[in-house]
């Protein structure tokens, strides 16, 4: 059986102001992940995700491989399971 999980990934590049939060929700939503995104003062993006571990897995190589944005580096850690019921861009 597949774990499911919780991880936290900040984004840091031209990730602002170019469609990004949109993006990582579509992603999230097709892969039937739970949780947020949203923009940071400093100019980088958090996403919360939540689901199945191998899912993740997936959408972590689709961030790194096919987002079309100038990404710099992605720091990733597993947190606790929040429990979402969808997937949202937070304010």
């Amino acid at each position: 059986m597949t774990s499911y999980k919780a991880v936290y990934i900040r984004v840091y590049g031209v990730v602002q102001g170019v469609g990004f939060r949109a993006l990582v929700k579509r992603w999230a939503k097709e892969m039937d992940l739970k949780g947020y995104v949203r923009n940071l003062s400093d100019g980088s993006v958090e996403i919360h995700v939540e689901g199945c571990e191998h899912i993740i897995q997936n959408f972590i190589e689709r961030l790194k491989h096919e987002a079309p944005v100038d990404i710099w580096d992605m720091e990733i850690s597993e947190t606790s399971v929040r429990g979402y019921n969808d997937f949202y861009i937070a304010f």
